[in-house]
């Protein structure tokens, strides 16, 4: 009888521990998805209200002293061809900070649309999920280049911000 009980708290026990992780694989996951969420609404907001010329106290060439990863995107040439013989114009190229994140933030021309490359290097750029989505109308495009969270923002169709996302990536790649 003695080890009747044994068997059943120990089933009990284990049972307890299982319902616990479980419970607690969920919490990371919504945890990890809402860190995500933020920081892609902070991306797109950083599109939507960056005011050119950037006279803050950190440059580009400043964070990329103090954060190499950022020297990355040094490489990106000031055009790029795209598919169709069509260009894509790096006109700025500046450090923002949005919502409290911090961003390497470069406004291109395509089309003669904006669309901003706005990168994120911080931790919680690593919860961010790689894909498309559409935020308050804008179209984003995700993808992740080495230790950097890379955010293509626009109000273009998904395809065009894809292929400017696609040779973004190959250039970074190269680095």
């Amino acid at each position: 009888m003695a080890r009747q009980v044994r068997r059943r708290d120990f089933f009990r026990s284990l049972a307890a521990a299982a319902v616990f992780v479980f419970a607690c694989t969920g919490l990371l996951w919504t945890y990890q998805a809402v860190l995500g969420d933020a920081l892609l609404a902070a991306a797109v907001g950083d599109h939507r209200y960056c005011t050119l010329p950037k006279d803050g106290p950190l440059t580009l060439d400043a964070a990329m002293l103090q954060w190499p990863a950022y020297r990355r995107l040094d490489i990106l040439p000031d055009t790029i061809t795209a598919p169709a013989h069509t260009d894509i114009r790096v006109v700025d190229r500046h450090f923002c900070v949005y919502g409290g994140r911090q961003f390497a933030h470069l406004v291109l021309l395509y089309h003669d649309k904006r669309v901003s490359l706005v990168v994120s290097r911080t931790v919680e750029a690593a919860h961010a999920r790689p894909g498309t989505a559409d935020v308050d109308g804008l179209s984003v495009v995700t993808f992740r280049s080495g230790s950097l969270t890379v955010f293509v923002v626009g109000e273009l169709p998904l395809t065009d911000l894809q292929t400017i996302a696609t040779l973004i990536d190959q250039h970074l790649r190269q680095s």
